[in-house]
């Protein structure tokens, strides 16, 4: 029984791994386990063929199909060394097996936002897309506006050219999305910080800057004259501004007899 990949004492980043051998008994072998650190990742009955094997075993009276594969998922796998064992199953119930020390080591967090470092909003609603990757899954991304917590962004968005540039995180869902609502903001410059929650909890950020600008107009009226029985009512310099949440409008009046 041998086991070709992974190699012995590989190390490599945490992800599902192909593990895949060769065994033969002279009773014909009924099954292989693989077993991750003493407990049982999967088995399999269907062999592949090995023209290989059976040519350099010529003695034994074997099949062609003497190959294996399993896919043994990342989450049977702990942080750091592990021992892989692979186990044949005779068709007379004698057992042989082998085992190699793998590593897998922990993959780095990374995350983008797509928008600029700078983000400039004139008075228009803007959207925030990005991605985040880590050994674990995402289960959260908090926006905030200074320090205040301004909301969740739907996460799971489907990035199939993260996927393409980042294999070994085998995850296709890896985006965000959120809309950021400028109605709701005044005019001025503000830090934005993008938390990324995993399901262990850990949290990585990413920062952009936000400068949102309001319109500003000013219409000065000619003086415009109403006569009243009382007196009359000059209207002067009508001002119309934008600030915060609401849009005021002002105006000076002035009264004379």
């Amino acid at each position: 029984t041998t086991i070709d990949t992974p190699r012995n004492n590989a190390s490599e980043y945490k992800r599902d791994i192909k593990v895949s051998g060769w065994a033969i008994n002279s009773s014909g072998v009924s099954k292989v386990r693989v077993l991750v650190n003493g407990s049982e990742a999967g088995s399999t009955s269907s062999f592949t063929s090995r023209p290989d094997v059976k040519a350099a075993y010529s003695s034994y009276n074997i099949s062609t199909d003497t190959g294996y594969e399993f896919i043994v998922s990342k989450n049977a796998l702990k942080q750091g060394l592990n021992t892989i064992t692979v186990e044949a199953i005779g068709v007379d119930g004698s057992t042989k097996s082998t085992s190699i020390s793998y590593t897998a080591k922990e993959l780095p967090s990374i995350s983008n936002i797509d928008e600029p470092a700078t983000i400039i909003s004139n008075n228009e609603d803007v959207i925030l897309d990005g991605w985040a990757l880590r050994d674990t899954t995402i289960s959260k991304v908090n926006i905030y506006l200074g320090q205040l917590l301004w909301g969740v962004g739907e996460i799971n968005v489907s990035r199939p050219d993260v996927l393409r540039a980042y294999p070994e995180y085998s995850t296709l869902v890896s985006g965000f999305s959120y809309k950021l609502d400028i109605n709701r903001i005044r005019a001025g410059s503000y830090d934005l910080k993008f938390e990324f929650v995993g399901e262990d909890g850990r949290k990585t950020y990413e920062t952009r800057k936000l400068i949102v600008n309001k319109e500003f107009a000013t219409d000065n009226e000619e003086e415009h004259k109403t006569d009243k029985e009382a007196g009359k009512v000059v209207i002067r310099n009508a001002a119309y501004f934008h600030y915060g949440f609401r849009a005021f409008r002002y105006k000076y009046y002035e009264s004379r007899n």
